[in-house]
């Protein structure tokens, strides 16, 4: 394992570290988890029209979670729900992305 750790360019107690804490999570990642099925409920049921703020809202009304919004985001960023999109970009109704019409 020494070797294997020179190697990577790191200590051997981080790897220790990581080992001993990927079978024990720790209470956030266990709360983030809880959160996770709660907003994965939340897309199922209403078929993945809701986007993060929205989401939030949801969140609170129907468990009472205030929660912030950038956790929502970076949560359902984990799970794949959030697409981003640059400024100007659009969606057609088919789901292919297309360029924004020009004013006249």
């Amino acid at each position: 394992m020494a070797l294997l750790c020179e190697l990577a360019g790191i200590a051997r107690s981080s790897y220790y570290k990581w080992a001993a804490r990927k079978n024990n999570p720790t209470p956030k990642q266990i709360e983030e988890q809880a959160l996770k099925e709660k907003i994965l409920e939340c897309h199922t049921q209403l078929k993945g029209i809701y986007g993060y703020p929205r989401v939030c809202v949801w969140l609170k009304k129907t468990f009472g979670l205030n929660i912030n919004h950038k956790r929502v985001y970076r949560l359902m960023k984990e799970l794949g729900f959030v697409r981003a999109l640059g400024p100007g970009s659009h969606t057609l109704a088919d789901g292919r992305l297309g360029l924004p019409q020009p004013m006249c």
